[in-house]
């Protein structure tokens, strides 16, 4: 299946006709000079037969050996002989959401292949299971290295901390949980909160190896009586969501783009 693909200055979008398939990564002037005057595609075998798809293209920006699109971006971020070496030493190019056509290179890292293999049958086995309660995504911040994990919570959690000599708990609306460019340590740590959040248990963040934390309270707001369940509530002029059964998180951007929650 071919797939149109268009900028609009700030991504890259990769879009089959029916919307069935749906794509992106970051523009540069060089990713789309690389991309943009290719052809791509997904596989209609691998569509039909409900396997995992990939877009891949059929001409070869780099070698013959990086043909998908998400090895193409790394080698545009990262160059070709950078990922030739990670590669040759059997490192996975990860997608970080499990998402094959996010291509967004903070959604990509390279990862040990056992690594990978961990996160497969762990990580990303939890993580849609816990939507309902906490939308949880890892990022990696391509100019630092750095990872982050982020949680947008769906549903009432306090977080225990000490602040000022007192411990309180604090309703969390979100949390940002900042690692060094170690994969397997915020793999062990992902899953330690997720394992903690599937089992509602207390999430002690002193217990993890984030070298910095933030967060952000829950803000609480009375309903108007003629419209208790409103999708967005006007705040004090601030345009709010309000999480329920109808409307939930499913992802909250890191702390290098976000915007006050």
């Amino acid at each position: 299946m071919k797939l149109n693909v268009f900028q609009d200055g700030k991504r890259i979008t990769f879009k089959s006709i029916d919307g069935s398939v749906y794509g992106f990564t970051e523009y540069t002037k060089e990713s789309w000079r690389i991309i943009g005057g290719r052809n791509w595609y997904v596989s209609d075998k691998d569509i039909k037969n409900k396997v995992r798809t990939y877009i891949y293209t059929g001409s070869t920006p780099f070698t013959k050996r990086y043909k998908k699109l998400y090895e193409v971006v790394m080698c545009i971020w990262y160059g070709k002989k950078k990922v030739d070496k990670m590669r040759d030493n059997k490192f996975i190019i990860e997608h970080l959401d499990n998402n094959p056509h996010n291509c967004s290179i903070e959604n990509l890292a390279f990862a040990d292949e056992d690594l990978n293999k961990s996160k497969a049958f762990s990580f990303d086995k939890t993580r849609p299971k816990l939507l309902p309660k906490v939308a949880i995504n890892i990022y990696k911040n391509f100019i630092t290295q750095e990872f982050e994990i982020t949680l947008g919570f769906n549903q009432l959690y306090a977080l225990t901390v000490e602040e000022n000599n007192e411990i309180k708990r604090v309703p969390l609306n979100a949390l940002y949980l900042k690692y060094h460019n170690d994969f397997e340590t915020m793999l062990v740590n992902a899953n330690l909160i997720t394992n903690s959040i599937k089992k509602d248990s207390q999430l002690n963040v002193e217990l993890l190896n984030c070298y910095e934390y933030e967060y952000v309270p829950a803000n609480f707001v009375m309903l108007p009586p003629d419209d208790p369940s409103p999708a967005f509530i006007d705040n004090n002029g601030k345009l709010m969501l309000l999480l329920n059964e109808k409307t939930r998180l499913s992802a909250v951007s890191p702390t290098w783009k976000r915007t006050n929650l």
